[in-house]
């Protein structure tokens, strides 16, 4: 919190009692002990940046009502000195107060001081809090649920922080009890399926995942079947040990960025808002070039950087043309920053699909009336969604499904702009 914030309200609570002490002197208000009252920022901000119940709180003392007694007081308050400009009654008594520029000018003076401790305070005192995020299970890969845990954690952490405490982070990696029991079991049964005539079932309780049998099968290929003659005990424990520090290792194998925010909208320039076609710059550009800017610094090395491009940024696109020139940016951009975090061993990748059976067709008014986009091929997203990951895990700075597309991503490259143009229409 501001200083200046509790200047501010400390400046209330005097020129309240002043004006209470100063209209006893005046025969306005009865001799009497001055009550306790509070000061508040109210939630609407109609109602002043301060206000206070003293009338209220008073009624008792000076056997009055609320709504004499804040006249009262109105009628001695002083505000010069402070950093308010006018003060009014309200309701059945309270007092609300108005900020002036005085305020503004000692909040903005402090925050170019304090520079990045602006907003620090001793709160918490140094004492010792330890936040528990993540967590996840080596036992399966990672997922969304961990990851938001991992971005609440790591805010809920740094506010903390922030507020005087001092915080240790801490990231289990839960390696032992039931649930790598669960793993041993579900990896023998996977393994001997590949193997036995009449295996046994998953149970219920089980690890059903396909990256239980991905691990089973990468044992086999790599030792075959000499598992089936060992006891049930060391082939759980020759399979755990096999594939523990494999999905470990994942869960460090680097940060991922993935910008797959956009949007596009069908229809000619001048013949729609302007605000339609900002909107995709906006979006497609200006939010993708910040979130990658604010990002960057905290990657480490191993990183990667995925963008969500398209064949539209391979050659223009009329009544597309904002869209298409938006998506050329994005593959621009990728190559040019893949080449610029080579040295901090971060890849950079640009997906650059086909048309894709998604609400983007009918947002972007799409659906219905575009010729193209009735007869070209449709890419699968989850597919896509795979080989963009293997093409970044690869180092490829791009990534292009289908056959169909890589050709016209060739033709692009060879074929004159204006004679491509002339079959891009959509």
């Amino acid at each position: 919190m501001s200083k200046a914030v509790s200047i501010a309200k400390e400046q209330v609570s005097a020129v309240i009692e002043a004006a209470m002490k100063k209209a006893m002197t005046a025969g306005m208000l009865p001799e009497a002990e001055l009550p306790a009252f509070t000061v508040e920022r109210p939630a609407d901000r109609s109602h002043g940046d301060f206000a206070t119940n003293a009338a209220m709180a008073s009624a008792r003392a000076f056997r009055m009502a609320p709504p004499k007694i804040a006249a009262a007081i109105m009628e001695n308050l002083d505000l010069n000195g402070t950093y308010f400009v006018k003060a009014e009654t309200a309701g059945p008594g309270f007092m609300n107060f108005f900020l002036g520029s005085a305020f503004y000018s000692d909040v903005l003076t402090e925050v170019l001081t304090k520079d990045s401790a602006y907003g620090r305070s001793d709160y918490g005192n140094h004492r010792k809090v330890m936040v528990e995020f993540v967590s996840a299970n080596p036992t399966g890969p990672m997922h969304m649920g961990n990851a938001r845990g991992g971005a609440l954690g790591d805010c809920l952490a740094s506010v903390l922080d922030a507020a005087g405490y001092d915080v240790w982070r801490e990231f289990y990696v839960n390696d032992a009890g039931n649930q790598l029991d669960k793993f041993g079991l579900s990896l023998s049964i996977r393994y001997q399926q590949l193997f036995a005539e009449n295996p046994p079932e998953l149970p219920e309780d089980s690890y059903h995942g396909e990256d239980i049998l991905d691990l089973a099968k990468e044992y086999a290929k790599e030792h075959g079947d000499e598992l089936m003659h060992v006891t049930e005990e060391e082939r759980r424990k020759a399979l755990v040990g096999f594939g523990l520090p494999k999905n470990i290792a994942k869960m460090k194998d680097g940060a991922i960025l993935i910008n797959n925010a956009g949007c596009g909208y069908l229809g000619r320039m001048g013949e729609t808002e302007t605000a339609v076609q900002t909107r995709m710059v906006d979006l497609n550009v200006r939010a993708m070039t910040a979130m990658t800017n604010l990002v960057i610094p905290y990657m480490p090395a191993g990183g990667r950087i995925l963008n969500t491009s398209s064949i539209a940024s391979f050659c223009p696109t009329p009544r597309m043309t904002v869209y298409g020139a938006s998506k050329a940016y994005v593959s621009s951009f990728t190559v040019g920053l893949s080449e610029e975090l080579k040295r901090r061993d971060i890849t950079v990748t640009a997906v650059c699909p086909g048309p894709m059976k998604t609400e983007f067709l009918d947002v972007g008014s799409i659906t219905g009336r575009s010729p193209a986009f009735e007869y070209l091929p449709y890419c699968d997203q989850v597919r896509v969604a795979a080989g963009a990951l293997r093409a970044a895990k690869a180092g490829r700075t791009m990534y292009t499904p289908r056959l169909f597309y890589k050709f016209y991503r060739l033709l692009a490259k060879v074929a004159p702009v204006k004679l491509m143009v002339k079959f891009t229409k959509t």
